[in-house]
């Protein structure tokens, strides 16, 4: 009975049970989506009562790692059955790949096809590899294939050769790919957008500094480009000393480089105003006409200084030269006097200490004095004396420039305390600044702008007030802000002692003395020594006054003599001898220079 039943049993169990296998077992769990790892995605096309059978894909990058996969499953008639995109967190890489589970049922047969489309970057972007699989699944199988795209990225940069439909231009450069900055201006095509240096305007044409046509090209720096033109341009010259004709060299350029640049230069002396081509040759010591001699055979054997009679005994202070022959002289006292060729006639005395003058073409007199004391008067009528709200200090320098259409001159002038006093009669005088030091002297000629005031920072002080020492300061005019800007002395060094007097050309050359017998001669700016006076004639002592009316032909009063600076050497022009101090030398043109000083003296360079 026992075994009867164990049999039956048997037959029971073989004929009404069966056990799954492991593959069936595998398909159970991938249907029903277990197990699905990190790195591993699904195309469902079927339900977990319809799934009957997938395949499981391994996706691999070689070469290069794409931005995107596009992954199509079609049937035998090629007809698209599903899609699925690998970007992102599912981005396949080259030490990345990923798992695709293909989930399916006996509608979508059992021979299918899987196309995988890799783009460079983006999904829709270059595509650099494609890949076809064929796919066989029986029902109740699970297959196992491999999908492979490959290119090549060199580099490591993220972007394909262009060589197998990439867009990295240079597969060799990290640095060179679509998308990256052009940092430098190296012959690199960095960006790969087919021009080299692109976001430099690499050549690109352009207009350089020289108004010339040019191709932008790269610096040697290589950190920008720049416009650079192979045609150089003519030389322009300008005018700078205000007698019509152009001398100073300010460049080649295929335009005018600044207003009121020539092509012609005819100016032999730019600095002076009384020498240019077209100019009469006349006796004064310059090359008036540019022919290459000076005075030709103009000049009488009567040329040179000569001391004025009748000039009294008291002292002359300052001397302020106008006209032809003409000149004002102030002494002592507020004493003065009209000097017209070999006559001087005193005049009624201006109350005070002058100890500046300037005169206006129409002989109209100006004087600078103690207290910040200001006067005027024409010839023939007394003085009107002012004085400069909040100025206490000593006026010792002053300067004008004419009047336009009959208007009365504006005049500047300096004082012992750094004012600097602008006055425009009728109104009257105001402070319009004032710099640290003292101011001696200020000059200037034709335009405001060419103004240049001088003076010193004293250094060393005695315990009854005395000055022994200074450091030299030198001051242009900047009318733009109103304000005066301090201009370097001697870049190698060597300029001592304050400034006592200074003669302006034009804007771009100056003269100016010390109080430690150095003349300095200034040039756009730059302000250098003159060599010292040496040989037979050297000075030694203190140059009080000076007058230029070129670079070639300076006049300085030098204790009872006259120096001239001419083409790199000084002479002794005047010999005193043992004759009186000299205090002041002045003049309009080269042929009417006054100096004046103790004892009546007043002598004059006549031709």
């Amino acid at each position: 009975m026992k075994a009867w039943l164990a049999m039956a049993a048997g037959v029971w169990l073989g004929l009404g049970c069966t056990v799954p296998g492991d593959e069936a077992v595998r398909l159970q769990r991938l249907c029903r989506g277990r197990d699905l790892g990190a790195r591993e995605d699904v195309l469902r096309l079927a339900d977990d009562a319809t799934c009957d059978r997938a395949v499981v894909v391994a996706i691999e990058a070689r070469g290069f790692n794409p931005g995107c996969i596009d992954l199509l499953l079609r049937d035998s008639a090629h007809e698209a059955l599903g899609a699925l995109q690998l970007t992102g967190p599912s981005r396949v890489t080259r030490e990345l790949p990923r798992q695709l589970r293909v989930l399916l049922s006996p509608r979508q047969g059992d021979s299918l096809e899987l196309l995988a489309t890799a783009h460079e970057g983006a999904c829709g972007t270059q595509v650099v590899s494609h890949w076809t699989q064929r796919l066989q699944v029986r029902p109740g199988a699970v297959g196992s294939e491999t999908v492979v795209v490959s290119a090549t990225d060199q580099d490591n940069d993220g972007y394909v050769t262009a060589a197998e439909g990439g867009t990295d231009c240079d597969d060799q450069d990290p640095t060179v790919h679509p998308g990256q900055a052009e940092t430098r201006c190296d012959g690199k095509d960095e960006n790969c957008d087919g021009a080299k240096d692109s976001e430099f305007g690499v050549g690109s044409a352009c207009v350089e500094g020289a108004a010339c046509a040019g191709v932008r090209s790269c610096r040697a720096d290589q950190l920008d480009a720049e416009c650079v033109s192979y045609e150089r341009g003519p030389a322009w010259f300008v005018d700078e000393d205000g007698d019509g004709q152009s001398g100073t060299f300010v460049g080649n350029a295929c335009s005018p480089p600044i207003a009121g640049a020539s092509l012609t230069a005819g100016d032999c002396d730019e600095s002076s105003p009384f020498v240019a081509l077209g100019l009469p040759e006349v006796c004064d010591r310059l090359d008036n006409d540019c022919d290459g001699q000076v005075d030709n055979t103009f000049c009488s054997g009567n040329a040179g200084w000569r001391q004025m009679p009748d000039a009294g005994t008291a002292r002359w202070d300052a001397v302020a030269g106008y006209g032809q022959d003409r000149a004002w002289v102030v002494g002592d006292g507020g004493r003065m006097a009209h000097v017209v060729g070999n006559t001087i006639a005193a005049q009624t005395s201006c109350a005070g200490t002058w100890q500046a003058l300037w005169a206006s073409h129409t002989g109209r007199l100006f004087l600078a004095g103690a207290a910040g004391s200001l006067a005027m008067r024409t010839l023939g009528t007394g003085c009107t004396i002012t004085q400069v709200p909040g100025v206490t200090g000593n006026l010792r320098g002053l300067t004008g420039f004419e009047g336009v259409d009959g208007e009365s001159p504006t005049i500047y002038a300096v004082s012992d305390d750094g004012s600097v006093v602008r006055w425009a009669p009728p109104a009257a005088p105001v402070r319009i600044n004032q710099v640290v030091g003292e101011l001696r002297a200020i000059s200037g000629a034709g335009t405001e702008d060419s103004m240049v005031a001088v003076g010193g920072v004293p250094l060393s002080i005695e315990f009854d007030g005395g000055v022994t020492s200074y450091l030299p300061r030198a001051f242009r005019h900047v009318p733009a802000s109103g304000g005066w800007q301090e201009e370097p002395l001697d870049p190698d060094g060597g300029v001592t002692g304050i400034i006592q007097d200074v003669h302006v050309l034009h804007g771009g050359h100056a003269f100016a003395t010390t109080s430690t017998g150095q003349i300095l001669a200034r040039d756009h700016g730059v302000w250098r020594p003159l060599p010292n006076i040496t040989g037979s004639g050297a000075f030694k002592g203190t140059f009080t006054s000076v007058v230029a009316h070129s670079k070639s032909v300076v006049y300085v009063a030098a204790s009872k003599d006259i120096y001239r600076y001419s083409e790199g050497a000084w002479s002794l022009d005047f010999d005193g001898g043992s004759g009186n101090l000299l205090y002041s030398i002045d003049g309009p043109s080269p042929t009417n220079v006054w100096a004046v000083g103790d004892k009546g003296t007043v002598v004059h360079l006549s031709f």
